[in-house]
């Protein structure tokens, strides 16, 4: 093995050069400290970076879906869904991936390696988050998502919101309004329990099917006011589509919208390598054909 010769006191980290070394003792000595948090950092562009977390800052933005980073390498690696780029490959099976940690896992399959094993029944895990879900719902049987309708309960908020949906359409709810409620349920309801004064409003409008909010030019009716201020722009020219002069809600609607003439699907399953148009479609199709299949 090469000899490390400059090696931290402190922490007994080794480095392979002087400079490293001094760059990293910054952390030790709090050079770089966040007045937010007290987290220490290495050097001032990282202590940079860090503040984003507080200041919620995200100044790389996708030119494709307008998703933003914090990170310069968050954008890059998000890039390569719109591009389909898979730069890692398994020198096993030939699979490629388009970051290095989903190749690091999927070796583990090859190799047999479950380094995430449960303490309670020795069962093992090649995935961090495969053991979390393992020990939640086999041996804590914690099911914190319960349906204000039934009272079901689910381990998994995505499970909560499919047996939502079931509820909605017996009760002849429009595609638009059930998107709004299933919004509105994973913001009011956590452990069945009601957080605020206004969220109590809420509650109770979901739960005796009271529509507040009607739109005075269609009578469609809403469970916020906010998100009859949105579709009121549908009646207006303020998001329309210039190829068949639609009215969205949102810009971002509009954007959707328009790959319906464009034919643009910049959202690709990295499984099959199907494309969607909408990010939503994308991971509705990952949950039913790759998740429950599986």
């Amino acid at each position: 093995m090469r000899e490390n010769q400059c090696t931290c006191t402190q922490c007994d980290k080794c480095f392979s050069s002087q400079s490293s070394l001094y760059l990293h003792m910054n952390i030790h000595r709090c050079k770089y400290r966040c007045t937010e948090c007290g987290k220490c950092y290495k050097s001032k562009s990282d202590l940079a970076v860090h503040r984003r977390i507080h200041s919620g800052e995200k100044p790389f933005k996708c030119t494709v879906c307008s998703k933003r980073f914090t990170r310069s390498h968050h954008l890059v690696q998000h890039s390569r869904i719109h591009s389909g780029q898979k730069p890692y490959k398994c020198h096993v099976c030939n699979k490629s991936f388009n970051v290095s940690w989903s190749l690091n896992c999927h070796m583990r399959v090859h190799m047999g390696e479950k380094p995430y094993k449960c303490l309670v029944c020795n069962k093992s895990f090649s995935q961090s988050g495969s053991l979390r879900s393992h020990r939640s719902s086999v041996h804590m049987g914690e099911k914190p998502y319960k349906c204000y309708v039934c009272n079901k309960a689910f381990s998994l908020s995505g499970s909560l919101k499919a047996h939502i949906r079931i509820h909605m359409a017996h009760r002849g709810y429009t595609s638009e309004q059930l998107v709004h409620l299933l919004a509105a349920d994973s913001s009011v309801h956590v452990n069945n329990e009601v957080k605020t004064e206004a969220d109590s409003s809420d509650h109770s409008r979901l739960n005796t099917q009271e529509n507040l909010y009607t739109c005075t030019q269609c009578e469609k009716r809403f469970f916020s006011q906010t998100s009859l201020y949105s579709h009121m722009n549908t009646h207006t020219d303020k998001h329309k589509c210039t190829e068949c002069g639609r009215c969205c809600s949102s810009n971002a609607s509009l954007t959707v919208h328009r790959r319906s003439h464009s034919g643009e699907k910049p959202y690709k399953c990295q499984v099959c390598e199907k494309a969607f148009s909408k990010n939503a479609s994308l991971q509705r199709h990952i949950r039913r054909v790759h998740v429950n299949s599986a």
